[in-house]
């Protein structure tokens, strides 16, 4: 529920602000006249990439078929303007279940043809890879402090294939977002969790990648390239989302990756990562409650179940429970509500 209420917020008035599963209410009011003028327009042949991958006897059925499609006009997506992001801004929303999870990000213009790409990915690598456990912030929150399952960050919108930890093919956007999240939290530590987070970033932005850091993770995201495509089938799938999108293929982009420099991945971080202007999103049991803790810039020290904190550990601890986390607003928002 945060990411897609966290899709909808950054996105407003942007087609990427409309859950691909529709709105609430909206098949009452469609007719068949606007699905068949839809269908007629959007379902033509120059609308179509096909790509074949193992036994290639069947392009002549494929591409018979093909032919078969109507002649138009394909409906290329073009960029449009997102609402800027000024600050930080807060939505909570009322959640059913005992923990919290936050969301949160700004729009980006790094997409998989940027040149800094290669350097933003390897520098988002390191601070969270989607369900990875090298991220700084997955070694600072979960195992230094056991706070919670995941602490992750994207340099372009991530969705996984099922319970893996593999990204979805065909969901490559032409404007792309930075974004994080973190969950699920006990409600105790929610509002330290997010500041934790929140200072995190600023650092890696302000400091950088330290160079063990960085000659470790390109290594593995230089080895790991080469085991994205583990079929042929997603083999496929990376050079059609190429050819679709008109982007570099994401499994050949290993030597644009043992090029960079330490100097190129952290000028990225601070060009593009801007911790101090995100929308974020929490869904939480207790919003009211959360909300005025995070307003009213009280300490919010954290809670340990079962952790020992060293003397570092509780310095930085100390620091974040006494921070402010600086929203300029903050509102609370029924679940229903959301995605009418």
């Amino acid at each position: 529920m945060g990411d897609a209420a966290l899709d909808n917020w950054l996105n407003e008035g942007h087609p990427y602000g409309h859950a691909v599963q529709g709105r609430t209410g909206a098949l009452e009011v469609l007719t068949l006249e606007q699905a068949q003028a839809f269908y007629a327009k959007a379902y033509v042949r120059e609308a179509v990439t096909m790509g074949i991958a193992g036994d290639v006897s069947a392009q002549g059925t494929l591409e018979t078929g093909l032919l078969a499609l109507p002649v138009g006009r394909a409906l290329n997506p073009t960029p449009r303007s997102r609402p800027p992001v000024d600050g930080r801004s807060l939505v909570l929303i009322q959640g059913s279940g005992d923990s919290v999870g936050w969301h949160m990000g700004h729009p980006m213009d790094v997409d998989r043809s940027h040149p800094d790409y290669p350097a933003l990915l390897l520098g988002l690598s390191a601070f969270g890879e989607h369900r990875q456990s090298w991220g700084t912030m997955f070694q600072v929150m979960r195992t230094e402090r056991g706070l919670n399952y995941g602490d992750y960050a994207y340099v372009e919108h991530y969705r996984q294939v099922g319970w893996s930890d593999t990204q979805e093919l065909g969901t490559v956007r032409l404007q792309p977002q930075f974004s994080m999240w973190l969950r699920p939290i006990q409600p105790e530590n929610a509002a330290f969790a997010l500041k934790l987070a929140l200072h995190l970033a600023e650092q890696v932005v302000e400091e950088g990648l330290e160079p063990g850091h960085f000659e470790r993770m390109q290594q593995s995201l230089v080895k790991r390239t080469q085991t994205l495509a583990r079929d042929p089938g997603r083999s496929l799938g990376f050079a059609v989302d190429a050819a679709a999108m008109g982007h570099p293929n994401r499994l050949e982009m290993g030597p644009a990756l043992e090029a960079l420099t330490l100097e190129q991945v952290n000028a990225a971080l601070r060009t593009h990562v801007h911790p101090e202007k995100l929308k974020i999103v929490g869904v939480a049991p207790e919003p009211e409650i959360l909300l005025a803790t995070l307003l009213e810039d009280s300490p919010t020290p954290i809670v340990y179940a079962d952790v020992t904190p060293s003397p570092e550990q509780d310095l930085l601890d100390q620091t974040v429970a006494t921070s402010s986390a600086e929203l300029l607003s903050g509102v609370v928002l029924p679940a229903q509500d959301l995605f009418r």
